[in-house]
């Protein structure tokens, strides 16, 4: 989890820098912002990053996160402030 930058993305599992798409749960490491409380000190690069391929969300809004944790699986959800819905969810397990 990272927070200072000012917005919030989560990308695939990536391993050896590609992302890795396994349906049995966790099987690389899973990167998500969670800054978009304060959004508006930064926004999303224009540019392409090397990065970008990894995306699998990112949003320029603000909002805030929650994270719901036990013993086999963390899901973490990400909740926009002006309207208090939905806007992702992913789920980590073993």
């Amino acid at each position: 989890l990272w927070g200072h930058v000012h917005n919030a993305m989560v990308t695939c599992p990536v391993y050896q820098g590609k992302c890795v798409n396994n349906t049995t749960g966790y099987n690389a490491p899973v990167h998500a912002v969670i800054g978009n409380g304060g959004q508006w000190s930064s926004l999303l690069p224009v540019q392409k990053q090397p990065w970008n391929e990894w995306l699998v969300y990112g949003k320029e809004d603000y909002g805030y996160s929650y994270m719901d944790v036990n013993s086999t699986a963390l899901q973490m959800s990400f909740f926009n402030d002006r309207t208090n819905k939905l806007d992702y969810t992913f789920t980590l397990t073993h």
